[in-house]
């Protein structure tokens, strides 16, 4: 090819791209908020995949993107102390338009974590009175004859569940809340929005309920149940009925919200489904109803079914990259709560893996997958494999939100658990007392997630051997709980157990049972006896027992610990190890030194499984297993010499 032929082809190949070459316009503007509405933004950086060259919005918002074709996908909108509103943005594909401008909402770091942390705490407070409202009924109820004191406790019970499940819930509530854009809203709508966000549930759904969406919808539901394709034929046809599916999709989310304030489970899920109905192949509506069947009820089953539907649809239909990699992280953790570890595994390395291509490397999305790889590993104590990722976590963490934010606590708190499982009490101290430092600055004195920090520190002094400085620390917790929560509650009755370990430590065996049967009994109320809590009280109890000398009753108690824990933890798990050692000392004081070799022996075995030959555990074990054989020589040889003694005495006479 001659220069003057290829400088010809050249030219063509670029006049060629030129000409299909368009340009979509765009506008972005910051997220409208009820006391602002949203601005224009200027020196945001738009790329497209693909593209060489990243466009800046100017003062007025708007941008132009050079595209090829008919569609094109978005692969970076940065800003210094932004975020997009929506972040399945990037990796979506959108279809060129010349007539309607691509419109990118963003939302300053700032402001947002401002308002999420306002409306948490106006939820939490909502909730707290709507529980204490409902605890009043039912004892009214009881002192007025119309339920039995067993269905007193029964039904306290349930609402201590829920109230706690919502608790758990109301971050990612308030994220969605504080994601609104007010200038998507009608009046109506922002009056909706508003009474939420503040807690007023019941004004909240009368309004909703006056706008008579309801009805309509429903009948959209009942169309769509006979028939799919006329459904989507209309859906495709109409852009107001897909305007109005938006709207009414929203509407069911609020009410569905506004449902779990109350602990109306069954509201709640009604409407959470009926929304995810209304568009089977939305990925986030999928996944939001997932959430609900694991996180609320603990119904795996069908909330993987949400998350196998949005999965297939995110595969099948287009979805975002974004959406795909949040489908597989949530089809992977529920079945890693469902004990299928291997899954767990690979659908968590694959939406890690998605999550660093589309949003690289120092991104918050790729941070959360880090936790929950992370959390992965510590499930089956690779702990070296989960400290590398918590440590990622933690780095993106920072960078992204400062050093004084609960997310970072949450991480450090991940690492404080690694290390105290791996039987590093000091270095777990540490990253717990710098959680704890963070939540000290950013929350109220009287916050429930202080008092798990004190918990956590607590712990560790038992691991040291300080049982009185745990005490100080557990007494600080236990303040909070009582003042947050009242009892029954999981959170107390973990407290009054760590306190009898604490009594076990300095030989008050009085004190530690008092404390191990309040465990128990909270234990039992809030979980039923089929509990891993449960077991490790039953263990505490056995300690005392074993303590007092009264080993049959240690024998009893050791055995009920051990047969909880191979129904519910299975007989590999690391404390299984620890009650089998348990079982084996109480044996080898009853001169029971097979059984107590056959005990010492499975606890070794699972030591080596999960540590390594080296541990301090393994050696401990072996250590034990030299004393018994030791024991059960001696005994054999007194046993002889008792044989021998009284024969050698008929010869001297």
């Amino acid at each position: 090819m001659t220069n003057a032929y290829r400088l010809s082809f050249l030219v063509l190949t670029c006049l060629w791209q030129v000409a299909w070459s368009q340009t979509q316009q765009g506008f972005v503007k910051s997220l409208g908020r009820p006391n602002q509405k949203g601005q224009a933004l200027s020196g945001v950086t738009i790329r497209v995949k693909g593209g060489h060259n990243a466009v800046l919005s100017k003062t007025d918002g708007k941008f132009g993107l050079q595209i090829q074709g008919e569609t094109y996908t978005l692969q970076q909108v940065q800003k210094l102390g932004y975020d997009l509103r929506d972040a399945d943005m990037i990796g979506r594909q959108y279809a060129f338009s010349r007539t309607v401008p691509l419109t990118i909402v963003m939302m300053s770091k700032q402001q947002f974590e401002e308002e999420k942390r306002k409306i948490e705490d106006k939820n939490y407070a909502a909730a707290e009175r709507q529980y204490k409202k409902r605890i009043a009924t039912l004892e009214r109820m009881l002192a007025n004859k119309k339920i039995k004191e067993s269905q007193l406790r029964s039904r306290k019970k349930w609402l201590q569940e829920h109230f706690d499940k919502y608790q758990g819930m109301i971050e990612g509530l308030a994220d969605y809340y504080a994601r609104t854009d007010y200038d998507e809203l009608n009046e109506v709508e922002r009056n909706i929005n508003l009474c939420i966000e503040n807690g007023l549930l019941e004004r909240a759904d009368s309004l909703i309920k006056s706008t008579g969406f309801l009805e309509k919808v429903n009948q959209t539901l009942e169309m769509k149940a006979k028939s799919d394709e006329l459904f989507a034929k209309v859906q495709q046809e109409d852009e107001s009925t897909r305007i109005d599916q938006d709207r009414s999709a929203h509407y069911f989310f609020q009410l569905y919200t506004i449902e779990l304030g109350r602990f109306n489970n069954k509201k709640a899920q009604d409407y959470i489904e009926k929304r995810a109905d209304l568009d089977t192949t939305n990925v986030q509506w999928q996944i939001d109803a997932g959430k609900f069947f694991c996180e609320y009820l603990s119904d795996y089953n069908k909330g993987l079914k949400y998350f196998q539907r949005s999965l297939r649809e995110a595969q099948n239909n287009g979805a975002s990259q974004s959406d795909l990699a949040e489908a597989y992280e949530a089809v992977g953790n529920v079945n890693g709560l469902m004990g299928n570890l291997s899954l767990w595994n690979e659908y968590a390395q694959k939406s890690l893996s998605m999550n660093e291509s589309i949003f690289g490397n120092q991104h918050i999305k790729y941070a959360e997958g880090c936790v929950t790889m992370g959390t992965y590993y510590l499930a089956v104590n690779r702990f070296k494999e989960a400290l590398q990722q918590f440590q990622i976590a933690l780095q993106i963490l920072e960078h992204n939100y400062g050093k004084n934010h609960e997310h970072v606590a949450l991480c450090l708190a991940h690492i404080g658990n690694t290390y105290l499982t791996m039987s590093k009490p000091k270095e777990a101290y540490n990253y717990y007392k710098e959680a704890l430092d963070i939540r000290r600055i950013i929350l109220p004195a009287m916050s429930p997630s202080i008092a798990r920090s004190q918990n956590h520190i607590a712990a560790t002094y038992i691991a040291q051997g300080a049982p009185r400085a745990a005490q100080l620390h557990l007494a600080m917790a236990l303040g909070i709980y009582q003042k947050c929560y009242g009892e029954p509650h999981h959170a107390i009755a973990l407290l009054y157990h760590t306190y009898g370990q604490t009594y076990l430590m300095i030989n008050d065996n009085d004190k530690a049972l008092e404390y191990f049967k309040k465990a128990l009994e909270g234990y039992v109320a809030i979980f039923g006896i089929k509990h891993t809590d449960v077991a490790t009280v039953y263990l505490g109890i056995g300690q005392v027992f074993y303590n007092k000398a009264e080993y049959n009753s240690a024998m009893a108690h050791y055995k009920y610990a051990l047969d909880i824990q191979l129904e519910t933890i299975g007989a590999e798990h690391p404390n299984v190890g620890k009650t089998w050692e348990s079982i084996g000392a109480v044996a080898y004081m009853q001169d029971d030194y097979k059984k107590a070799l056959e005990c010492y022996r499975k606890a070794l075995d699972i030591y080596k499984k999960v540590y390594g030959p080296k541990h301090p555990l393994v050696k401990n074990v072996h250590k034990s297993i030299s004393s018994i054989k030791m024991a059960n020589g001696v005994n054999k040889l007194n046993k002889f010499l008792n044989l021998l003694g009284p024969a050698d005495d008929k010869k001297q006479k």
